[in-house]
């Protein structure tokens, strides 16, 4: 099991190319449902989404599909609004803004510790809010996918 201290969250400010912060910040999100990872992502001070896995039991866990593998082989992480609705879509459709790790082919996994992911980012996106969304895309990477990696591994 995996449960972050709320203490010490780890968050990314995204710098743009020549070293200054773009208005943007991600953070893991800390509360009640400590096993499901959720990600805020917030402009000029003020959250615009949540970012999580689709979640059951009353939000306690993620959401699994043994059929297509959802929640066991891959995690798809959404987008959500300030009042908990999906952005864009709903859940189980490829064209709902998500995040997701994807695979990469049996060469690329096998060989390597690089992680590939798919974004699907919601529309009307600027260039900034974009490259702030690829920063939380990291965040997401290191704090929950290496993070495991590197559990499964010692």
């Amino acid at each position: 099991m995996d449960c972050p201290c709320c203490c010490c969250l780890p968050n990314l400010t995204p710098m743009s190319p020549q070293g200054q912060a773009l208005n943007s910040q991600s953070l893991y999100h800390c509360d009640a449902h400590c096993f499901v990872p959720k990600f805020t992502y917030h402009e000029n001070g003020q959250q615009v989404y949540m970012v999580k896995p689709e979640t059951c039991c009353g939000g306690c866990c993620v959401a699994c599909d043994c059929c297509s593998g959802k929640g066991l082989v891959y995690i798809p992480f959404y987008f959500h609004g300030e009042k908990d609705e999906v952005i864009g879509g709903q859940y189980n459709d490829p064209n709902t803004p998500q995040i997701r790790k994807v695979w990469a082919g049996l060469m690329k996994e096998c060989c390597s510790t690089a992680d590939t992911f798919a974004v699907v980012f919601p529309q009307g996106s600027s260039a900034e809010r974009k490259a702030g969304l690829l920063g939380l895309t990291f965040l997401i990477d290191f704090v929950y996918f290496e993070g495991h990696q590197s559990k499964s591994q010692t």
